[in-house]
């Protein structure tokens, strides 16, 4: 709360009294007049310096979004090189594989030609020649028969 002004100067004048009266205020309310043309030139300067900050800070996030600009740019280079290598390894990978696939569909080719030649010429299963029952080797009762090398 406000105490009212002549309160104020009352104190004032106390305080002042007591001291000795070492200091001199000047508490009037004398407010300086500007005139137009004043508060029109103060009002100028006030823009001008707005004018100023705000040139100045568009400057500095320009600056800003350059280097950021650049450090990004870096970022891509770096990534797309590292896409570029992984694209020519896979590339690579798939050729070596598709040269593996050409070899074994040749290799099957002529393994069918040759299936198909031995078929020609080996002698059908026929009912006159019955087939003898394989000889279990694995058994633990039958004893292989020696062996005819002598070392």
């Amino acid at each position: 709360m406000r105490r009212p002004l002549q309160f104020q100067d009352h104190l004032f004048h106390e305080l002042c009294l007591e001291d000795g009266g070492l200091f001199d205020f000047d508490l009037s309310d004398q407010k300086t007049v500007l005139t137009k043309e004043e508060k029109l030139l103060r009002r100028r300067a006030q823009i001008a310096k707005s004018a100023q900050k705000h040139r100045l800070r568009i400057r500095e996030e320009i600056e800003s979004l350059q280097a950021q600009q650049e450090e990004l740019e870096g970022v891509l280079e770096a990534m797309q090189l590292r896409w570029r290598e992984a694209a020519k390894r896979e590339r690579l990978s798939r050729q070596e594989a598709e040269a593996i696939n050409r070899r074994l569909r040749q290799t099957l080719a002529q393994t069918k030609s040759c299936v198909s030649h031995w078929r020609e010429f080996m002698p059908r299963k026929s009912r006159l020649h019955p087939q003898k029952k394989p000889l279990r080797h694995h058994h633990p009762g039958l004893v292989s028969p020696p062996s005819t090398f002598a070392i």
